[in-house]
């Protein structure tokens, strides 16, 4: 597995991410769920909180007793599959609209937002380009992989680089060629670090915590 390095971490794309919390669901508010007598607990959470929460799951077995079942996936799966009645007790996502939308249709209590993370770009050492402000990912023969719009983290990279259009630190033109640059667009940020760490891509943007799990 080829070592990643952080070459950029920008104004333009140090949007935060925010992940947030849904406690006990309303889908899965029956009887047999009563947090008293529940001996396991149903966790679905974004893909990149996978390192994290698999630590924190194991300590909090260890503490109380109850199992903890996790399904990662990338945000937007998670939500189509909690809006198809998917059961479950905890859902993190990093997106607030999911959460918004969940709690809006009844699906899901209140939110409480419990940690922060930044986007960043990360290349392959296969790669020996420069790489040093955004509108290097435009640079011609470079192999950009991205998370669709629809996940949250390609979502932030996308509104990013729109952001840094409306400011003139990346031109219509750069922006063009780095779209030009997209390879792949993942559904979920473990897929982009994946084709990086592979080699099939130059460059990816993932969240700050992917790569030190890296």
């Amino acid at each position: 597995m080829k070592k990643l390095e952080t070459t950029l971490l920008i104004a333009a794309v140090c949007i935060m991410a925010v992940f947030s919390m849904f406690f006990r669901l309303m889908f899965a508010k029956d009887s047999s769920n009563d947090n008293k007598s529940q001996k396991t607990l149903l966790v679905h959470a974004a893909s990149s909180l996978t390192e994290a929460f698999q630590e924190v799951g194991t300590e909090f077995e260890k503490d109380t007793g109850v199992k903890v079942d996790f399904n990662f996936a990338g945000s937007q799966a998670l939500y189509n599959m909690i809006k198809q009645g998917e059961k479950g007790d905890i859902f993190a996502s990093a997106s607030l609209k999911y959460m918004e939308d969940l709690e809006k249709d009844g699906l899901a209590e209140p939110y409480s937002v419990f940690a922060e993370n930044k986007i960043v770009i990360c290349r392959s050492n296969g790669y020996k380009g420069d790489i040093t402000s955004l509108k290097d990912l435009g640079k011609t023969g470079l192999r950009l992989v991205l998370a669709d719009k629809s996940v949250p983290v390609g979502s932030y990279f996308y509104t990013a680089l729109d952001n840094a259009c409306k400011s003139g630190s990346v031109s219509a033109e750069d922006k063009d060629k780095i779209l030009k640059n997209v390879v792949s667009s993942e559904v979920n940020v473990k897929d982009v670090l994946g084709k990086v760490l592979l080699g099939e891509a130059d460059c990816g943007v993932v969240y700050n915590t992917d790569l030190s799990a890296a």
